[in-house]
């Protein structure tokens, strides 16, 4: 399991690239950019398609774990929805403090769901939950 975002990688390849280059200036005292660049770029573009998006979710740690029970549960996001939907009904505030930020966040709870991966609020951890099989 990688955590490593699209800049992560972004960042690693143009290290590397640099590298390459001053390096094949060193050795061979000439440049050879394209084959450089192509090696460089097969190596990282798996790394580079698996990577996270950066801009990933930013959601409070109990909200997290929520997601993470009810994935187990095989619960939907329409189920999630659906129960907290009664709140926006009767005008009411969940008792739960990870409800609350659901019903006042459900945007962004709902693309942590749908990525299945988020930074942690509190310390800025990324998250990502295993595929389902």
């Amino acid at each position: 399991m990688s955590n490593e975002t699209k800049r992560d990688v972004f960042e690693k390849i143009k290290s590397e690239l640099i590298s390459n280059l001053a390096n094949t200036i060193y050795q061979n005292g000439g440049l050879m950019p394209l084959e450089d660049a192509t090696k460089v770029g097969e190596n990282y573009a798996t790394r580079y398609a698996a990577a996270l998006p950066d801009d990933l979710p930013v959601i409070p740690e109990a909200v997290g774990d929520a997601i993470k029970i009810h994935k187990d549960y095989a619960h939907s996001l329409l189920d999630i929805f659906g129960a907290l939907s009664i709140y926006g009904v009767s005008r009411t505030e969940p008792s739960l403090d990870y409800n609350a930020w659901i019903v006042h966040h459900a945007d962004t709870f709902a693309r942590a769901w749908v990525l299945g991966a988020w930074y942690v609020e509190e310390s800025g951890e990324i998250v990502k939950l295993e595929a389902e099989d």
